[in-house]
């Protein structure tokens, strides 16, 4: 075989045009051992992924396995394996283990990513010889420029005093030693300097779409619509899936796993996946969903929350989403079948899901509309009054509402209007004070509602509960605290109760700490239990009519 580089450069020019990318890499590579032309180097950089398409990344049973075969693969020096290799690189504990074997073989990604990770890292002063003796065998004059970097952010980090004058000295000394090496090479570079348009062409020809690749892209695309026009169904999955890993994509792992997922093993090597991928496995939903409370079920999006303040693109993607924070994307073009639960929906929310002729499966809905300054008027909230007028949710079985921004939204329990809610509805959660319970249970007329809660009324929990069709409830009101302000707020629950229509009450469940009450407490609670005749005083805890 030949020596000259040029020669080389030329063998990959000839196999490029045959469509052998693999072969093309590994030319060049063997062309940038000869000669580390940066023009090269990026033109390596650039055809490793197409290169790679095809190639089954190792893997194994358990990690063990897998660090075996990712060791084995990266011993057999094969360029366009290599890809893989590096982009799996952090998938394991024994990291240090698998750099050891990618330096073996020169290549300039190697080179580069090393760079990027010494620069990045913190590292101990007893590492610095082996950092710069790799730096120095990776072949790569590129190095030289970034000498600088690679020990800023470390010196940032050493003590001061003799220590760190001690390892200026040392880094000094290594980088005399880089210079020895790669001055000397930065003469040759100009020699392949008439190659860069061969180069060019070269990188153009790997970019270029060959009848394979769209093939594979129609198959592709196909397959996720099928998936996407059945979300619900595995089947279509699984095909996808295997259809990945036949040409060595990890995302073919990722969603075989996850429809797996029985064992821990499983977990790991799926969680690993997902933060090496991630914006592979997550698609044309990755620019439009943000990472909090972000979550994959059988290998496709469930639970997101779209983008803060910006409308969600209309996508097919989102059919396989089962809960969303904050926006519903959905569109009538592109519904989103699976979708159960919408939370913090605020005024933009509700007008995106009333403006829908088919809505949502929805069965639990939570509106969170702001409260704002009192006296002032808030266009937030006309925009939410009207969107929740046109709501048609025939599915809802459960709502919560953020009743302050719907008082000030000039929200009444009355004026509600329930019907779009069908007769499926079964809780209603109110987040807000106990003053207008009484208006509440009055405005409450399907009788398919069993529950209705106050979770965070005055500090305290009140839960009305009744089974259906029954026209009464039972009333569970529950603190273990006894401060002053606690009294204060059950003065005022107990006002609450007061002014609940006769014969309300099946129940009136309490418990409460004996502290909280006092003699005004005691008046207000005869009186409630005297329009409540059905209520047993037993059942309110530490209270004592005498």
């Amino acid at each position: 075989m030949t020596a000259d580089p040029r020669a080389k450069i030329a063998e990959a020019h000839v196999a490029m045009i045959a469509g052998d990318r693999a072969t093309a890499l590994a030319r060049l590579v063997d062309a940038w051992r000869m000669i580390p032309d940066a023009t090269l180097a990026e033109t390596i950089d650039s055809i490793g992924p197409h290169a790679a398409r095809g190639l089954q990344p190792p893997t194994g049973i358990d990690d063990d396995d897998r660090d075996q075969a990712w060791l084995a693969a990266a011993a057999r020096d094969d360029a366009a394996m290599r890809h893989h290799l590096l982009a799996t690189l952090s998938e394991s504990f024994r990291t240090a283990d698998r750099w050891r074997a990618l330096l073996e073989h020169r290549d300039p990604r190697v080179a580069r990513v090393f760079l990027e990770q010494v620069v990045a890292g913190d590292r101990s002063p007893g590492t610095d010889a082996f950092v710069y003796q790799q730096l120095g065998a990776c072949g790569d004059p590129r190095i030289l420029a970034r000498a600088d970097d690679i020990d800023a952010g470390t010196l940032r980090r050493t003590s001061h005093g003799a220590d760190l004058d001690a390892r200026r000295r040392r880094i000094a000394r290594d980088h005399e030693r880089l210079r020895a090496i790669f001055e000397p090479q930065l003469v040759q570079l100009t020699a392949l300097a008439s190659e860069h348009a061969r180069l060019a062409e070269i990188a153009t020809l790997a970019a270029a779409p060959n009848a394979s690749t769209l093939d594979d892209a129609r198959t592709e695309d196909e397959l996720l619509d099928a998936i996407f026009a059945a979300p619900g169904d595995l089947v279509p999955r699984e095909v996808y899936a295997d259809w990945l890993q036949q040409r060595g994509d990890p995302r073919g792992e990722y969603i075989a796993l996850s429809l797996r997922g029985t064992t821990r093993d499983d977990e790991m090597r799926a969680y690993s996946l997902l933060q090496t991928h991630r914006d592979r496995l997550l698609g044309a939903l990755a620019p439009h969903v943000s990472g909090n409370g972000l979550q994959l079920e059988r290998g496709f999006v469930a639970r997101c929350m779209p983008t803060f303040g910006v409308e969600p693109p209309a996508l097919r993607e989102w059919a396989t989403v089962h809960t969303v924070v904050g926006c519903i994307p959905a569109t009538d073009e592109h519904p989103m079948p699976l979708l159960h639960t919408a939370t913090h929906l605020d005024h933009r929310g509700l007008e995106r899901l009333a403006s829908l002729a088919s809505p949502p499966p929805l069965v639990h809905v939570d509106i969170a509309i702001a409260a704002c300054t009192p006296g002032t008027h808030d266009p937030r909230h006309v925009e939410a009054r009207d969107a929740y007028a046109r709501l048609k949710i025939p599915t809802l079985k459960s709502l919560s509402l953020g009743v302050a921004g719907f008082s000030q939204a000039d929200f009444a329990p009355e004026t509600l209007e329930w019907p779009w809610r069908a007769h499926s509805i079964e809780t209603l959660e109110l987040h807000g004070g106990p003053e207008h319970i009484s208006r509440w249970l009055a405005a409450a007329t399907p009788t398919s509602l069993t529950c209705v809660r106050f979770p965070r009324a005055l500090d305290w929990k009140i839960e009305l509960s009744r089974a259906a069709g029954d026209s009464r409830w039972r009333i569970a009101i529950t603190s273990a605290k006894a401060s002053y302000r606690h009294k204060q707020s059950l003065d005022e629950i107990c006002a609450a109760l007061d002014a609940l229509a006769p014969d309300t009450a099946s129940e009136i469940a309490l418990d409460i700490d004996p502290r909280a009450w006092r003699v005004t407490t005691r008046k207000a609670m005869a009186r409630v239990l005297a329009r409540q005749p059905r209520v047993d005083p037993a059942t309110l805890s530490g209270y004592n009519r005498g």
